[in-house]
């Protein structure tokens, strides 16, 4: 597929936010290479799991923003983690150390800096201080937030692990004495040295200059930073506001540019470079191709420029029969939560099955459209992007051709498939709207999240619900409007099929049977993958009734519930069953199915 696999630096004019790195593979990881003809290379160590879903944009942005000053800039994933194959035995905190000082030898074997700047948020703080330690060509250091303390970071993990626990109300099925946040678990090696482990820096040589980020007002980033200078380091200072709303969670989209402007402009003082160097364009460089197992994938750039980021998994010793593309569900990049879409894809490989996990215009590792506005979920630009992608896969015979998205990320699949007479079908997980209403607050109903109106009915009764109130933890207003909103919704949904095009539903009902008819014309399947704990089945109900028996209008849809999980499918086996759900479609081992079981 020499189309898809071209590998090149996007040329895009306009904002730095709108290049595309080059992707790269080395050491058994996956990497992005900005190019720059500057003395010094940036190396940028994320934090782990959650945190690295929460920030990997903000990370984009930053090495765009390094490189379009000159400097070249190399962000990866740690050996066994995001895009990087599984690592036999497990991978430790060596390996992920080891594998920043990797990044640095190959960001200067690329670039032909003559040093190298750590940089590291959360863990990777601690990670990127350990490398800059061992690292023979370290030029400086740059602390966000740095979690330089394992046992504190453990602690801090698991408290944070219970609270989202807690409100999910669900059994997670992990390995008893799991390290686990958000649907990702902690290596067991990692976690186990996590314990005893600490660094301040001491390795570094007298002078290394040191930037540290820390949140205003935050008394462990305090305690943290006074830790540097005991142990005789002159650290420069500067804030990182936006910190919490940025890591809070993936609905929204915030990029903070204060810290993003004062690590730049922190290099650029340092380490200056004529203007007349820029950001310069590598050659070609050959397509990274990582073998393992059963599958191959391709870390590379679609499209015309080429923009979107995305990675190809193939099997590896069988003729795919069919393609799967995973779509991103908000600002979730293309691993998926707790990288369902990376398990996801090798699973299905072994199978014969090709993917194709892919961020979107402005997600993740993908740059922005130009032209297109800051917010993306529910946009029509999505659809371009999808086109885009499917050309490229349809470039080389890749079979059928199925759409996977959970929530928003259904939503886009499903719209593109209904108008895609090249799509065989889509399988549709917790989608909370079928059709989107152009009345809506995009930002407001994403910051809503995704409960079922029982949900709202029974914590609206409970004795813990009044005591958040009483404490202030409760943003009442939006509450009740969340509430009232599914509550008319129901309202309306009972008199929609007697006034028909006179409602808004109405007309939404009209356009969806249109959709699901003009599929069924063509032989395309919709499966419909939904859970109890959170609104999906209730917006199924709005459009085929309340026992869902308007579904049995379609012999061309297929309704699975999987029971026992949230909407993110956060258990590990909710995710086993939804890779079995895929495998199903894309083998076309249909069976009929009971849509009235509720």
């Amino acid at each position: 597929m020499s189309t898809v696999k071209k590998n090149s630096a996007a040329r895009i004019e306009g904002s730095v936010t709108q290049w595309a790195e080059i992707p790269i593979a080395f050491a058994g990881m996956v990497g992005h290479f900005g190019p720059g003809g500057g003395p010094v290379g940036i190396v940028i160590c994320g934090p782990w799991g959650f945190d690295q879903l929460c920030a990997r944009k903000f990370h984009r942005v930053l090495a765009a923003s390094i490189a379009s000053r000159g400097y070249p800039t190399l962000r990866f994933d740690y050996p066994g983690e995001g895009d990087a194959p599984a690592v036999k035995g497990g991978a430790d905190l060596e390996s992920w150390i080891e594998g920043a000082v990797s990044a640095g030898h190959e960001l200067r074997r690329l670039s032909g800096c003559g040093s190298v700047i750590f940089y590291g948020l959360g863990l990777g703080g601690a990670i990127a201080l350990a490398a800059a330690e061992r690292f023979n060509a370290t030029s400086g250091v740059v602390l966000a937030v740095p979690a330089l303390n394992g046992r504190r970071f453990l602690r801090e993990t698991g408290l944070r692990e219970r609270v989202i626990v807690e409100d999910l109300g669900i059994t997670l099925d992990y390995p008893e004495g799991s390290v686990s946040l958000a649907g990702f678990i902690l290596p067991t090696g990692v976690a186990a040295e996590l314990k005893s482990f600490g660094v301040e820096g001491r390795g570094l040589k007298d002078g290394t200059p040191l930037l540290f980020l820390k949140r205003p007002e935050n008394a462990t980033d305090e305690q943290v930073l006074q830790g540097l200078r005991e142990a005789g380091h002159a650290v420069d200072v500067a804030t990182f506001p936006g910190y919490g709303e940025m890591m809070n969670g993936l609905n929204v989209s915030v990029t903070p540019p204060e810290p993003i402007g004062a690590v730049v402009e922190w290099i650029a003082a340092r380490w200056p470079i004529a203007d007349s160097v820029g950001r310069q364009v590598t050659p070609d460089l050959p397509a990274p191709s990582i073998e393992d197992g059963s599958y191959i994938e391709t870390p590379l750039l679609i499209g015309a420029e080429p923009r979107l980021f995305g990675v190809l998994c193939e099997p590896r010793d069988l003729e795919p029969r069919a393609t799967v593309v995973f779509v991103n569900m908000a600002y979730t990049y293309h691993i998926g939560w707790g990288c369902l879409w990376v398990d996801a894809a090798r699973t299905l490989a072994a199978d014969g099955i090709r993917s194709l996990r892919v961020d979107l215009s402005n997600i993740g590792d993908s740059p922005a459209r130009p032209g297109t506005p800051e917010q993306v979920v529910y946009a029509s630009a999505q659809q371009h992007d999808l086109r885009e992608a499917v050309d490229a896969l349809q470039q080389e015979n890749c079979g059928p051709v199925y759409l996977i998205g959970t929530c928003s990320g259904a939503y886009a699949a499903l719209s593109f498939a209904g108008a895609n007479s090249d799509i065989a079908g889509v399988v549709s997980v917790n989608q909370l709207r079928l059709i989107w209403d152009e009345d809506e607050d995009v930002e407001e109903t994403l910051r809503a999240g995704a409960r079922p109106l029982a949900d709202y009915q029974r914590r609206a009764f409970s004795l813990g619900t009044y005591r958040r109130l009483l404490d202030g933890d409760i943003d009442v207003r939006r509450a009740i409007g969340n509430l009232l909103r599914l509550v008319a919704g129901r309202l309306v949904r009972g008199l929609a099929p007697y006034l028909g095009r006179l409602t808004k539903l109405g007309r939404f009902r009209a356009t969806l049977f249109g959709m699901l008819r003009d599929m069924k014309a063509r032989g395309a399947r919709v499966t419909f993958v939904g859970c109890r704990i959170d609104g999906s089945l209730d917006e199924l109900a709005r459009y085929f009734g309340g026992d869902l028996a308007g579904l049995k209008s379609f012999d061309n849809i297929d309704l699975q519930i999987i029971e026992e999980t949230d909407h993110m499918l956060t258990p590990l086996s909710a995710r086993r069953q939804l890779v079995d759900i895929i495998r199903s479609v894309a083998r076309a081992d249909r069976s009929a199915r009971d849509f009235t079981q509720t």
